[in-house]
């Protein structure tokens, strides 16, 4: 399987948003309330949006 460069760093920079979200909450909290679980629950709500724009996910995924 062959990585292509864009695909690597659109990868390496959602880590890095991740990263930034999770050390953010952990130091100010968030903003609502939202705790670890709920932020993660939210990541993996974008990054399944970001899959279907691009054609990567069915919708009932």
């Amino acid at each position: 399987m062959r990585f292509e460069f864009e695909d690597w760093r659109r990868d390496q920079a959602w880590h890095l948003f991740s990263r930034a979200r999770s050390d953010w909450q952990e130091e100010h909290g968030w903003p609502g309330g939202l705790d670890f679980v709920e932020l993660f629950q939210q990541t993996v709500q974008l990054r399944r949006r970001a899959l279907r724009a691009e054609g990567g996910l069915s919708p009932t995924a």
